[in-house]
């Protein structure tokens, strides 16, 4: 459902009284679709990204004539290899935009133990939990008790909790608070978590929390002071504090992925092992968009200069 919004913005955005929102499909042929799309990149300096987004609506709603016997083949879908210059270069953000640099992490764990000592928010043992764990939100607010595993050191990710929606009279979707359900974001998604020692130690410290404040039998990880389960919004609200109260650049749970995955490289894990723990269903997408290098000046300059470093008998300073 969050992709059936997400694809009404874009119909909304792009589609709705543009030329082609009034042509007949049969007579739609691979070149005025094409043409219609550079325009529509062009007048709105989409990077591929967006494009890939913009065109999904088009394909799908040809899938579905060819499906439905109104045509023979898909028009849209006959579009490929599509220049480069023709798309705006995505906005690149810095690595400390993306990621947490080792003394800003312990700089947020440390302000969060303090805060849930203070007050008593399980969301602050979620962020700190996830430093080590590197879910999505969304797996991470749905945890149980029972996904763990302590005899064979695992975490079992098998539900995430997701935005659920509602139709307006007119059909229009919109966001009706969350749910959980029992599958991941991908197949993949599904899959054990090796638990370091602090893992386990910050997920029974968690559990034995929650059972000196709830008599009844707990079931979720993370709950409220008055027993109800955390959603998404409470981690990421409560993540936006820490990052306010720090003075640091505000990054999301995301980040805190991209944080864990990233080290895991550094620290010469495979890209299929490093696939495999985030639950992505490609290992081009762990590659692409959680492996950074750290852009330390000083310590790069070091490294090459080891690397390249050359003996010779003269000295040019003499």
């Amino acid at each position: 459902m969050s992709n059936a919004t997400k694809l009404q913005w874009v119909w909304e955005k792009y589609y709705k009284d543009s030329p082609i929102a009034n042509r007949d499909i049969r007579t739609l042929k691979t070149r005025d679709n094409k043409l219609w799309l550079l325009d529509v990149t062009h007048s709105n300096r989409l990077d591929r990204k967006k494009y890939k987004e913009m065109k999904s609506v088009i394909n799908m709603m040809l899938d579905y004539a060819v499906e439905d016997g109104t045509i023979a083949h898909n028009a849209a879908r006959e579009i490929k290899n599509i220049s480069d210059k023709h798309f705006d270069e995505p906005e690149e953000k810095s690595y400390d935009e993306q990621v947490f640099r080792l003394e800003v992490a312990e700089a947020v764990v440390d302000l969060c133990m303090a805060q849930f000592e203070k007050i008593g928010n399980s969301a602050y043992l979620g962020i700190y939990l996830n430093f080590y764990l590197g879910l999505r939100v969304g797996e991470l607010v749905a945890l149980k008790v029972s996904d763990f595993d302590f005899e064979n050191h695992i975490g079992k990710i098998r539900r995430q909790e997701r935005a659920s929606h509602e139709k307006d009279n007119e059909g229009k979707l919109h966001r009706h608070g969350y749910e959980v359900v029992n599958f991941t974001k991908s197949k993949d998604g599904k899959r054990d978590l090796p638990l370091t020692p602090e893992a386990e130690d910050y997920v029974k410290a968690i559990i034995a929390h929650n059972k000196t404040i709830h008599s009844s039998t707990v079931e979720w990880l993370f709950l409220s002071l008055k027993g109800e389960k955390l959603t998404k919004d409470s981690i990421n609200n409560t993540l936006r504090r820490v990052n306010k109260k720090l003075d640091i650049i505000q990054k999301g749970n995301h980040s805190i992925r991209k944080t864990v995955l990233s080290k895991l490289f550094q620290n010469g894990f495979t890209e299929e092992e490093v696939r495999q723990f985030g639950g992505h269903k490609c290992a081009s997408t762990t590659h692409t968009y959680y492996e950074f290098s750290n852009p330390d000046g000083k310590k790069n300059v070091a490294r090459y200069s080891n690397a390249l470093h050359i003996d010779c008998r003269s000295d040019l300073a003499s």
